[in-house]
């Protein structure tokens, strides 16, 4: 255990559990709001971008990243997702009477699988090759979603509505670049590493196993 924590060390800091259920609790909400906003905004320009799962993706790697330890951040994603998922699906069955039992179940099974997900992501701020693995990771998957934008210019195409959704995949995955490494160092293998992961995610056609 001690060699996993040598490529990104646990904050020393102590927190006694009022303020780490605040913490939770803060982040419940952030998931409520962003399942409300998403729900709101269904149908819209603004929630085709929340129909993808680059902004997903983006908020994840933020939320477990400055989470204070790999543990706590599986906890906070889990929270996170359960929060958004539950808001969003209670607007659509309480307003709408519409609960799509398909879907439910497709995004329950991968919100199982987020603490994982958020415990991997914790070690993309640290240092060394695994450290760039785990910062590529979500990278690779935001730009791999975001690729449509490359064959929309390739084929002349100008969808107006998927290249903000495409714009905006490319916009969180540089974020994501630039947010995450620690040195310029760390920076050019999380570059490397992406590029690899992208190639590969992209020739398997990662979201077609996703899509519903």
């Amino acid at each position: 255990m001690e060699k996993i924590y040598s490529i990104r060390k646990r904050s020393d800091y102590v927190l006694t559990w009022q303020r780490k259920l605040i913490h939770l609790l803060i982040i419940i909400m952030f998931g409520v709001f962003m399942g409300f906003l998403a729900k709101y905004f269904d149908g819209t320009e603004i929630g085709l971008i929340g129909s993808k799962f680059g902004v997903w993706i983006f908020s994840a790697t933020i939320i477990a990243t400055l989470s204070r330890s790999s543990q706590s951040a599986a906890l906070h994603v889990f929270a996170f997702f359960v929060a958004s998922l539950s808001v969003y699906y209670f607007y659509s069955s309480l307003l709408f009477g519409f609960f799509p039992t398909k879907y439910v179940l497709m995004w329950a099974m991968l919100a199982l699988t987020t603490p994982v997900g958020g415990w991997i992501v914790w070690f993309a701020r640290g240092k060394g090759w695994v450290s760039s693995i785990c910062a590529a990771l979500p990278i690779a998957l935001i730009l791999v979603e975001g690729v449509g934008l490359y064959y929309s210019f390739l084929s002349g195409a100008r969808y107006i509505y998927l290249d903000i959704v495409d714009w905006f995949d490319i916009l969180l995955a540089v974020a994501l670049l630039l947010l995450l490494p620690r040195t310029f160092y760390q920076l050019q293998k999380i570059l490397i590493v992406t590029l690899c992961l992208f190639l590969v995610l992209e020739y398997i056609g990662i979201y077609q196993y996703l899509s519903v």
